[in-house]
């Protein structure tokens, strides 16, 4: 896979006369592929297989591929540091394996057989009626492929069980070839073998989890271990994957050898709507079939046209061949000695290209500045891999600043990115920084006065001029729910039209996944004797649960409040105290929720929230969000944040986004999901400034003081539907059109969300680090400031330098 040298075979067919009567060509290669110890060798070296399971579809052509679609998908595997692929679950057009031969891409050759669905599942595996059948299958596929040499590995096909049929079949395989090791994995259930039966020279399992991979590994120590299948791709998906990665890098498994991810892209069909015209992507039961299993063939990480889904860049990190490390190995953070010299490692991952065959550069980022502050040459890494970087004394960064190292290798030759890495600096302030923070020198706001009015449905706070007239509105708190209706800048820009709490998100397919998805494709008179076991059986799925006490978009909790005090400080700001109870749309208290407004004469709220969730809320194993929904002008399009990004990422899936600030809007935080769903977060953020083109509108900022958190600061998307408009829509073209600028934007605000999960899609798979257990109080603090042509950059860090000193 990384060096696929090939020969041309020519085989020439002479008569008794010496007269050439036929002439045939193909292009060889040759490898070893060996198990010794319980450990996968090609040539003779350990391999990690980075693999994923592909299907053969096209969007408009269904199972008919052509050979520049084929380029197309090995091309992007190669990209995002894939090395394998499982040819699931049906042997493919024989282009494909040429294919692979020439670029270099490990194969899984799989042959059709499958009896997936039958009682018991293994029932055609033992019935001799069918023995042809499986046979002609499985050598069929082998006379075919056996000379293709990008194919490491045979299987048996997916998921038929475990019989005298499947072993057989093994039997008439290796009279046919025994340089391969044989994969099967035969349903998933203990007597079919879970991947471990003696059909499989490979212990092989699908979706175990990452402490279910551990255990088989060490169980099994004459065998090596890959994951034909892990991490099911369903939508908003791939949560958790780098604990997997984790294990599969970890020296203390050697047998443990990767795994191919399930699958590499959305099985839709490219379809109009006779309605409006739109074009999407089509699933089970959108051409009128009664019989379906709905979107479980979109279960890719790129759409049906190659479309990447976030989660990719996630995998290409976690896959990618070099590892970049300081002296201590994981660590992001350096603490840059007195002689700003800095020593990192380039870790080849590499089986057999040296690493004097990549380049690689550095470059700077801070917290003060979008773009770059230093960008280096390109280098070529020694082969030794230690690298050495000089840093200017004094002039890179500042003690109370944050900067990173950003180092990205490439391929000579090349300008993809191979491998990158990210490291905060940790240094002394120095007093040639070479940063120049520029203090705001407006006094507009100090000869404002805060002045109240205190209504029968509302309170409203105004900022008062010296001279007559000069009075505006900033915020308006109803009495009803304790929440604000309306925040105004100081020029009497409305940027927030309303800002209530959240507890609720849009589902994504791992949501929905537990007994109760099962029960939907089921017979109605099977699905209602099941529901009686269902408890016994297994979890019912988050959303089932989270429905139970109205945390669903559809009917979302309701917000009263039974006290509104307020207090005008002598220091000239003034504060606002709710005590509000959250109701269910069964009248169920779910919490009790304090909320602190503490409003400045600059026009900007302090916003404090302590929530403390009911006793009726433990047997919950999670809630979805804690935080704040908000509704904005539809011009503050232009969305400037200091957090992880530039991808969408959660709190399970965010080890390949890096630090910085970052631009965007509306619709590039989006991705439209072919079942529209939760989607656009980023995570760990200081602040997040939405303006117009004028630089009007507002920047929110952390002042979290603690509490339980499933990340650093907090977490935000800016989109142009409301979670409830995700939530209804079965379609992305149910969802009306909408562009930035000309549509509110809706903020999802929160301190706290719970993973997205990634294991399986069809039971709950959010790993408990990731839940958000409502079993004690959560605190959240953050603050709403007016931007009236300010720099983003000097207001937040000048609110949390205060913040820090205070």
């Amino acid at each position: 896979a990384e060096y696929p040298n090939l020969y041309t075979l020519v085989i020439a067919i002479y008569d008794s006369n010496g007269v050439l009567n036929q002439v045939e060509a193909c292009r060889v290669g040759f490898r070893s592929i060996d198990i010794q110890n319980g450990i996968l060798l090609h040539n003779g070296k350990p391999i990690t297989i980075c693999g994923v399971n592909r299907h053969e579809h096209d969007p408009d052509h269904g199972k008919v591929i052509s050979v520049e679609s084929m380029i197309k998908d090995i091309e992007l595997a190669k990209k995002n540091n894939f090395n394998a692929i499982r040819t699931s679950h049906y042997p493919n057009a024989t282009a494909f394996y040429r294919l692979c031969d020439y670029f270099g891409i490990y194969v899984c050759d799989e042959a059709n057989i499958e009896t997936h669905g039958m009682m018991p599942m293994g029932k055609l595996a033992d019935d001799f009626g069918w023995t042809n059948a499986f046979v002609e299958r499985v050598t069929r596929m082998v006379k075919r492929d056996r000379n293709h040499c990008s194919i490491i590995f045979w299987s048996l096909g997916n998921e038929a069980g475990r019989g005298r049929n499947l072993t057989i079949a093994r039997r008439a395989l290796r009279e046919l070839d025994t340089s391969r090791p044989i994969m099967y994995e035969g349903g998933g259930k203990i007597f079919e073998g879970t991947g471990e039966s003696e059909l499989s020279d490979i212990v092989c399992p699908m979706y175990p989890s990452v402490e279910k991979t551990i255990t088989l590994t060490k169980k099994h120590k004459d065998r090596p271990m890959i994951l034909c299948e892990y991490s099911h791709s369903m939508s908003n998906s791939n949560g958790n994957i780098d604990l997997y990665w984790k294990a599969f890098r970890s020296n203390k498994f050697p047998r443990l050898a990767g795994g191919f991810i399930w699958d590499m892209v959305d099985q839709g069909l490219r379809k109009v709507d006779d309605q409006n015209g739109r074009e999407y992507m089509a699933f089970g039961g959108d051409f009128g079939e009664k019989v379906n299993d709905k979107q479980f063939c979109i279960n890719g990480l790129f759409s049906p046209d190659r479309e990447e889904h976030p989660a990719v860049s996630e995998v290409k990190y976690l896959q990618q061949p070099i590892s970049i490390e300081t002296s201590r190995r994981d660590a992001k953070k350096i603490y840059v000695p007195s002689n700003y010299e800095i020593q990192l490692r380039m870790k080849n991952r590499f089986t057999f290209r040296p690493l004097t065959e990549l380049k690689w550069k550095w470059y700077l980022t801070s917290d003060t500045s979008v773009d770059a502050i230093y960008i280096s040459s390109l280098h070529q890494v020694p082969s030794d891999g230690l690298v050495q970087i000089k840093l200017t004394a004094g002039k890179t960064f500042l003690g109370n600043r944050r900067v990173w190292l950003n180092v990205r290798c490439f391929l000579i030759g090349s300008e993809e990115v191979l491998a990158k890495e990210q490291f905060e600096l940790i240094g002394e302030c120095e007093e040639d920084s070479g940063f120049e923070i520029i203090a705001s020198t407006s006094n507009e706001t100090e000869r404002k006065e805060l002045e109240l009015n205190e209504k029968n449905d509302c309170i409203e706070v105004s900022l008062v001029g010296p001279g007559k007239g000069e009075k505006v509105k900033i915020v308006s708190i109803n009495r009803s729910d304790g929440q604000i209706n309306a925040f105004t800048t100081r020029d009497g820009f409305i940027a927030i039209d309303n800002a209530v709490p959240n507890f609720t998100r849009a589902a994504v397919d791992n949501d929905r996944g537990g007994t109760d998805l099962n029960f939907t494709m089921m017979p109605k008179w099977v699905s209602f004797k099941m529901k009686l076991l269902a408890k016994t059986l297994s979890g019912y799925s988050y959303y089932n649960r989270w429905t139970n006490f109205g945390l669903i978009p559809n009917s979302p909790p309701q917000i009263l409040c039974h006290a509104l005090n307020v207090q005008k400080d002598g220091a000239g700001f003034i504060k606002i105290g709710a005590d509000c109870d959250v109701i269910s749309n069964t009248e169920k208290k779910l919490f009790s929720q304090k909320i602190s407004y503490t409003i400045f004469p600059d026009g900007s709220i302090h916003v404090n929230v302590t929530t403390i969730p009911m006793k009726c809320l433990k047997e919950l194993e999670t809630l979805p969000r804690l935080g704040f929904t908000m509704c904005i002008d539809r011009s503050l399009k232009e969305i400037l944040y200091l957090g992880r990004g530039p991808n969408e990422n959660y709190c399970d899936r965010k080890s390949s986004s890096d630090f910085g600030i970052w631009r965007s809007s509306p619709s590039s935080m989006a991705f439209n999901y072919i079942v529209p769903c939760e989607n656009g977060n980023v995570t760990d953020c200081s602040w997040a400034a939405f303006t117009n083109g004028e630089g009007k509108g507002i920047i929110l900022i952390d002042g979290r003081g603690g509490g339980q958190s499933t990340c650093e600061g907090f977490q935000f998307s800016a989109l142009l539907h409301s979670q409830r408009e995700l939530h209804n829509a079965s379609h992305t073209h149910l969802l009306e059109e909408r562009k930035d600028g000309e549509s509110p934007i809706y903020i999802n605000f929160d301190h706290y969300q719970m993973g997205i999960g990634g294991d399986v899609s069809w039971f709950p798979c959010v790993y408990p680090e990731y839940h958000l257990k409502p079993i004690k109080e959560f605190k959240s603090s953050f603050y709403i400031c007016p931007l009236a042509g300010d720099d983003p950059i000097i207001v937040a860090n000048e609110r949390l330098d205060k913040k820090t000193m205070g």
